[in-house]
């Protein structure tokens, strides 16, 4: 049986500014050194690039997520980040993130100011472009693929490259929960129209004010059953109700049992603020659950909302994959 289930105390809903240099300090040192260098050198080439100026030897190593392409789900996209802020680190190179299939990147997210800026300016034509199944130019080189090692041996066989771009769905790492959430800090804040979406979300469907204290937890439970590397069933509520409903209350009481453990066992129960791939989860925690003891929280959460796979789904406006940019921003902003 495999069960996938993320939790996180949450101590209030994301600010509309966030105190990025506060943020920046808790980050380790090699982190901070490389945001420095890497707001250097990426102004030094593209400020010498609008003087046509074409003799820069600053590197690159670029993110891809290309039409035609298999980019990965939401979390297929993003895990790797901190490989890749480390490997840019490492080689020397100006780490950019450049979405092309659905949606830009920058519809949803944009560079905190303060921050590292990720992106390509939208005047930097003679900037290598980016085809559907490579980077064009001769200066510029794709390497697709899953293993570490390969990107590894990738980024050093093509060292004088340039530009190197890599697909987004890639090898995945676990680091410390804090320094991951000030990574995301560091690198993301929601645009304009997307705050506006929160903001209202926030407010008016979850009842949440600035100063309010909730706790997170996400359920991923269309995974599926196993034994060996056989694979029983894809369990829903449909199919398998009992244990798709074990597994939320069970997110639920992990996520409660360690607020208790950290605050103490005398503190009020704040709300859980639940999110899953399957809308039908939020609606049986909210209220169908046989779960009533005094063990049990008050459930907040957006149930008639799905939550759409954005590598799949064709969306025709940004704000239909809001929901999914809502639950990160929810549970990162603990």
């Amino acid at each position: 049986q495999q069960q996938i289930i993320k939790s996180s105390v949450i101590q209030k809903p994301p600010p509309l500014q966030q105190n990025i240099e506060g943020i920046i300090t808790e980050l380790p040192e090699w982190i901070q050194s490389y945001r420095r260098w890497h707001d250097q050198k990426r102004n030094e080439f593209f400020r010498d690039m609008n003087n046509n100026n074409s003799s820069s030897d600053v590197k690159f190593l670029v993110v891809l997520c290309q039409d035609k392409t298999i980019c990965g789900g939401f979390s297929d996209r993003l895990r790797s980040l901190s490989f890749w802020l480390r490997q840019a680190d490492i080689t020397n190179r100006v780490l950019l993130l450049h979405w092309t299939k659905g949606y830009p990147l920058e519809s949803f997210w944009i560079p905190p100011k303060g921050g590292l800026n990720w992106t390509l300016p939208s005047n930097s034509v003679d900037f290598p472009s980016f085809g559907p199944s490579s980077c064009i130019y001769d200066r510029a080189k794709v390497i697709m693929g899953y293993d570490k090692k390969k990107f590894e041996e990738a980024l050093k066989d093509n060292e004088n490259e340039q530009v190197l771009c890599f697909q987004t769905q890639a090898y995945m790492v676990v680091v410390n929960r804090v320094t991951s959430i000030n990574t995301y800090k560091l690198f993301f804040t929601p645009s304009p129209k997307l705050q506006t979406y929160l903001n209202d979300v926030s407010a008016n469907k979850l009842g949440l004010e600035t100063d309010s204290k909730y706790l997170a937890t996400h359920i991923r439970s269309q995974y599926p059953l196993t034994s060996g590397w056989e694979i029983k069933a894809y369990p829903n509520m449909q199919t398998n109700p009992h244990i798709v409903k074990q597994w939320a209350e069970n997110a639920v009481l992990k996520v409660v049992s360690a607020y208790k453990e950290h605050y103490g066992r005398g503190d009020p129960i704040p709300p859980v603020y639940v999110t899953s791939d399957d809308q039908n989860v939020v609606d049986y925690l909210k209220y169908n659950t046989t779960q009533r003891d005094s063990s049990w929280p008050v459930i907040l959460g957006l149930e008639s909302t799905p939550r759409h796979n954005i590598d799949l789904f064709e969306a025709n406006d940004p704000s239909e994959l809001y929901p999914l940019f809502m639950d990160l921003y929810m549970l990162v902003n603990s």
